[in-house]
């Protein structure tokens, strides 16, 4: 039974994954970003049963999350091309 209930909880933290990253949520802001604490308010669970019973999905979060991270990123950098700001000196910039 608890090999089902494993295989259960496994597939929900799946699914809510591609709900979150579909921008499809049933509990969560469609506006939160993918992390650890939105998937498991989403599936219902612990974040501690992600880290510690599936870990190839944490990975799967964790790699959502440096995407919108690369996003902003690259949002920011189209934004400062605008204005002239050569790439090089981006990084030389203070962080605000």
């Amino acid at each position: 039974m608890s090999n089902q209930k494993e295989k259960a909880t496994h597939k929900a933290v799946r699914l809510a994954i591609v709900r979150i990253e579909k921008g499809r949520p049933n509990t969560v802001s469609h506006k939160r970003k993918m992390s650890v604490a939105a998937v498991a308010e989403e599936a219902g669970v612990s974040r501690a049963l992600i880290h510690r019973d599936c870990p190839e999905l944490l990975e799967r979060i964790k790699g959502g999350v440096n995407k919108d991270i690369r996003q902003q990123r690259d949002a920011k950098q189209t934004e400062l091309n605008k204005y002239g700001y050569p790439e090089f000196l981006v990084d030389k910039m203070p962080k605000m």
